[in-house]
């Protein structure tokens, strides 16, 4: 097993591709109303480098010498397979843990050659062709001018569509429930992180904004609606649930259940990683503090949620509330505090002592400047992931505070892990054993919310609201240090904070 094989599973890979593959059937016109067909796998990349720069090192570990990659019209880039036998090889691949692509590529591998090996085919040999096609999209349709629906070539070459059946549609051997790596890897294909903005009596500025994890996904099997559903219910994460029969769409808002969701798939995560990591250490901090409650706040917390949203899928379709819009309405407040910024830092370069903490978090676009090289980072999500999965295993997922395990619908157990000092700001806690906790997703959120304390001496535990943790100790085991000083900044910092 090579480098990017260990990294990249089979079963967030398959997440991955049911996010971003679809299969495509070019249709070439031939003289005397003949045709041929050739079958193709297009990966979209939705205009996110690091997702071109994952899929990529994916399809190169494969050795698939037909890939190419195509910067198509109107933004639309993707990978391009066609050759026949790699179409196969991919469909073996995903077998077991895909939970919609392997039924498209099963049912390109099971024609046979006569249909797709360059022979001539006839109108109505075309037109089963793209009503069974349809059927297995679930009524997605590309967009542009190239695509052939079944009507317009029933009309154009005389087809009498009552004297045609679909072509039978084989298993294709899906994925027979959800996993974490499936969904991570779901959730790294089509999630976007933006903020959502409304105008209101209620606040002071007249702007309310809050961030918001959005996935969505069109023309997909009732299968893979069912199985993502079923996952984000065993989180016990609030989301809002837009779906129906063949489209996915869900939405994690409020920056409490953002943060939950991203710190739960964090350890799977490759494509949107280090986007995630910006979002705990500097975005959602900011919401946690309020300063989204200030005109200059707003203004350049939705600054830096556009300039992750767009590396997280592109440029967002024009809206109202742009920061455009709030230049104009707020012009002389930004502009104002523009020149206090400029003073303060002039201040800074010559004051012996400055005052750093008065100094706004901000997301600085250097920050961004390796995103998209990941074969760069592999080594540190692996040990990433190990920290957190060791960790696991060593409590065998049991709670350190109720000791309850609890259990997925397919029998494997789940738990989170809770850093005692937050990564992000103010805090700056570390990424290592001794700050980590194994927690079930309540005493994950008590932990979250500052009602839970721990004695750094005798590790008794203390709940601010209930008494039902009296007498409790941590659960720790001879293996696990935890730091004594981090435990006391909790105590001090987080629970006092509240």
């Amino acid at each position: 097993m090579n480098e990017t094989e260990e990294v990249l599973s089979p079963e967030y890979v398959a997440g991955l591709l049911d996010a971003t593959g679809r299969v495509q059937f070019n249709i070439h016109s031939q003289p005397d109303n003949k045709f041929t067909v050739r079958p193709s796998l297009r990966i979209r990349t939705y205009e996110s480098t690091a997702r071109r720069d994952v899929l990529g090192m994916f399809l190169d570990s494969q050795s698939y010498d037909s890939t190419r990659f195509v910067d198509g019209d109107y933004s639309i880039s993707y990978f391009l397979l066609d050759q026949h036998s790699e179409l196969q090889q991919l469909d073996e691949y995903l077998a077991g843990h895909s939970a919609q692509l392997a039924n498209e590529l099963a049912f390109v591998t099971s024609l046979s050659d006569n249909q797709f090996g360059g022979q001539l085919l006839t109108a109505e040999d075309v037109y089963q062709l793209l009503i069974t096609r349809d059927e297995l999209r679930h009524g997605w349709r590309p967009r542009g001018r190239n695509h052939t629906t079944p009507q317009d070539f029933s009309d154009e070459y005389d087809v009498r569509p009552s004297r045609v059946d679909s072509l039978p549609l084989p298993d294709g051997r899906c994925r027979s429930g959800y996993s974490e790596k499936w969904f991570a890897g779901l959730f790294d294909g089509i999630c976007r992180y933006r903020a959502s903005i409304a105008q209101t009596d209620e606040v002071r500025i007249g702007y309310t904004m809050y961030p918001i994890a959005r996935m969505h996904l069109t023309g997909v099997s009732k299968q893979l609606v069912d199985y993502a559903l079923d996952y984000c219910e065993s989180t016990g994460i609030d989301y809002g649930n837009s779906s129906t029969r063949h489209d996915f769409q869900v939405y994690f808002t409020a920056h409490q259940n953002v943060r939950k969701i991203i710190e739960t798939l964090l350890p799977h995560s490759i494509v949107l990683r280090q986007h995630s990591e910006l979002m705990l250490e500097s975005i959602l901090p900011r919401f946690e503090e309020d300063v989204h409650t200030t005109k200059t706040g707003f203004y350049k917390l939705l600054c830096d949620c556009l300039y992750v949203g767009d590396r997280t899928g592109g440029p967002f379709r024009k809206r109202e509330y742009n920061p455009s819009y709030f230049e104009e309405i707020w012009s002389d407040e930004l502009l104002l505090q523009e020149n206090r910024d400029e003073d303060t830092k002039t201040r800074q370069r010559t004051d012996p002592f400055p005052r750093e903490d008065f100094d706004p978090v901000q997301v600085e676009p250097e920050l961004y400047e390796d995103i998209g090289r990941y074969q760069t980072v592999l080594d540190r999500v692996r040990r990433d992931r190990e920290v957190v999965n060791e960790l696991k295993r060593l409590y065998d997922d049991k709670c350190q505070v109720c000791g309850t395990t609890l259990l997925r619908n397919d029998g494997t157990r789940y738990s989170e892990v809770h850093h005692i000092v937050p990564l992000g700001e103010p805090h700056s806690g570390p990424d290592k054993r001794s700050n980590m906790l194994v927690l079930c997703p309540n005493h994950h959120t008590d932990f979250d919310n500052g009602v839970v304390s721990v004695s750094p001496e005798s590790l008794e535990l203390e709940h601010t609201h209930t008494s039902a943790l009296s007498d409790r100790q941590l659960a720790v085991d001879s293996d696990h240090h935890i730091s004594t000083e981090l435990l006391r900044y909790h105590n001090e910092e987080i629970v006092g904070e509240q």
